[in-house]
């Protein structure tokens, strides 16, 4: 899991939007861009720079929006033969952070009052972009060995946790356990 969070986490989305609804007929609709001023921009003049996460009953369905167009991935439910979740955090910020702190104790040793400040400043700017800069993965894998993966960090306005993103996988799981041996009910 660590290679994939590492080679995904740094295409993580900007969550836009998160839908998680047990009756149907969309599961979960899960949607994002990337992050960066061009993006936003694109986003605002109504350039479709998004991709989005949708489960029905019967597919998923993973829509990945560009400049050029978009291309629409499905893999039926029954064809689901892995899925993974979780989350990571970049240790770098932490370890700089800690450095950050080391350095503060350091300055009031020596009693220096500017490198004091500015080392406060450091692990205050490093420590608080560790704590939020958690990214949440999910990944789907179709028999075919096709996959779909898809990471989302906080945004100011939606996040997902590492517990929503269990419930996706259990309800894919649920999923893919109704289509294989005909069972209903969610």
């Amino acid at each position: 899991m660590h290679f994939l969070a590492v080679l995904i986490g740094g295409n993580a989305l900007v969550l836009k939007e998160k839908a998680i609804d047990l009756n149907g007929p969309c599961y979960v609709r899960l949607s994002g861009r990337k992050g960066g001023l061009i993006d936003l921009i694109l986003t605002i003049i109504g350039v479709n720079t998004t991709q989005t996460l949708e489960i029905y009953e019967d597919r998923v369905e993973y829509i990945r929006g560009s400049l050029s167009g978009n291309i629409r991935q499905i893999i039926p439910t029954a064809k689901i033969s892995d899925m993974l979740c979780g989350f990571f955090r970049p240790v770098l910020f932490l370890i700089l952070g800690i450095a950050s702190v080391i350095g503060c104790v350091v300055c009031l040793i020596s009693a220096s009052w500017v490198f004091l400040a500015v080392s406060l400043i450091l692990a205050a700017l490093f420590l608080t972009r560790y704590w939020f800069k958690k990214t949440t993965l999910i990944s789907i894998t179709a028999d075919s060995s096709s996959s779909v993966e898809i990471s989302f960090r906080r945004s100011m306005t939606h996040s997902l946790s590492e517990d929503e993103a269990r419930q996706v996988v259990r309800i894919i799981n649920e999923l893919v356990r109704r289509a294989n041996f005909g069972d209903d009910g969610l």
